[in-house]
């Protein structure tokens, strides 16, 4: 009977082992368990982010010469050194008349001094040709500015405020030149070009 109640007993130790963990396993099954909890908790606090609810900020153009909507801001922007100019032409610009001091002027560096007298901004553009009238022009009276020959644009002192005085230094050649002031007017005022409205005159260089 001790016997029997040996051998009875045998498989209750073997299975009571078979359920003993070692102490470095459990470790190992805690850390990865802890691992996965790790990874489900992460998973659960990352949320889409909220769309934003502020303002759209307001752009500001790439160019520093111009406003948001694109336009030229007028401003006086020297061309060359005056002081360098062998001759020298003054121009009076108004609506919508250019004011010359002379018809015709030595060849060289010519230095112009432009005086806006007007109430609006005004420019002076300078080209090589016989006179205004054979200048390139638009069906609306234009001047056609592209299609002036590249070698016979001169150059420009660009639309300044009225009030103010600028000036442009330009190497011309013997011959006959004309300026012109090319700024369209204000369309839903009905106001036309400025050089449709009279802003031209020619120059002779000698």
């Amino acid at each position: 009977m001790p016997t029997e109640r040996l051998f009875a007993a045998r498989p209750r130790t073997t299975m009571i082992r078979a359920f003993r963990v070692s102490p470095l396993v459990a470790a190992a099954v805690g850390v990865s368990l802890a691992g996965c909890a790790s990874k489900a908790t992460t998973q659960e606090v990352v949320a889409p982010a909220a769309a934003s609810t502020a303002p759209p900020t307001t752009k500001k153009s790439a160019d520093p010469g111009k406003d948001d909507s694109g336009v030229v801001e007028s401003k006086c922007t020297p061309v060359g050194d005056i002081t360098k100019a062998t001759a020298k032409v003054e121009v009076d610009a108004s609506e919508f008349k250019y004011i010359v001091d002379s018809e015709s002027t030595k060849g060289g560096l010519v230095g112009f001094t432009v005086k806006n007298t007007g109430n609006q901004d005004h420019e002076v553009v300078i080209a090589r040709a016989k006179d205004t009238e054979t200048l390139p022009k638009n069906p609306d009276g234009t001047v056609n500015e592209d299609g002036i020959p590249t070698e016979d644009f001169i150059g420009e002192v660009e639309k300044f405020p009225a009030g103010e005085s600028c000036t442009g230094v330009f190497d011309l050649k013997p011959g006959n030149y004309v300026l012109f002031c090319a700024i369209d007017g204000t369309r839903d005022k009905g106001e036309q070009n400025h050089f449709v409205r009279g802003m031209r005159s020619n120059l002779k260089v000698t």
